[in-house]
């Protein structure tokens, strides 16, 4: 893989990656997209991770993660649902701040090349030196 193509590699791997747990908004549609693993919470606080999920009708049906025991919930007996989803906004924020360290990285290499080595003391312009980094004074 070539230098350049570093950074837009690591765009779309962390794109990717950008996920958090959040709160199903309509648990019947995303369950159709066949998810490892849901957390349900109960009315009284209680929760249950449930693995390979499915619904049908009003009830979901499951298998305790962790137990291995089938469960049955009807979804009048759930406070909310919870699963892992793609976080747009997590997913610009990365982007933001990997264009920005690449913009910073490019800038002070091109900074670097283009001033030929060339050291300047500008602490008193009046008494202004400049230096080539092997120790020659080019003044």
């Amino acid at each position: 893989m070539t230098l350049a193509r570093l950074p837009l590699a690591a765009l779309l791997i962390g794109g990717v990656a950008c996920s958090s747990v959040q709160t199903l908004r309509n648990p019947a549609e995303f369950l159709a997209t066949r998810p490892d693993l849901v957390v349900v919470t109960y009315h009284d606080n209680s929760e249950v991770p449930i693995s390979q999920p499915q619904m049908r009708g009003d009830t979901l049906f499951g298998t305790w993660q962790g137990l291995n025991e089938p469960v049955v919930v009807p979804m009048d007996q759930v406070k909310r649902v919870d699963a892992i989803q793609r976080d747009s906004k997590r997913t610009a924020l990365l982007i933001f701040w990997i264009s920005a360290a690449t913009a910073v990285t490019t800038y002070g290499f091109i900074r670097a090349v283009t001033d030929h080595g060339v050291i300047c003391d500008d602490t008193r312009p009046e008494d202004r030196r400049c230096y080539i980094s092997s120790g020659a004074d080019p003044d």
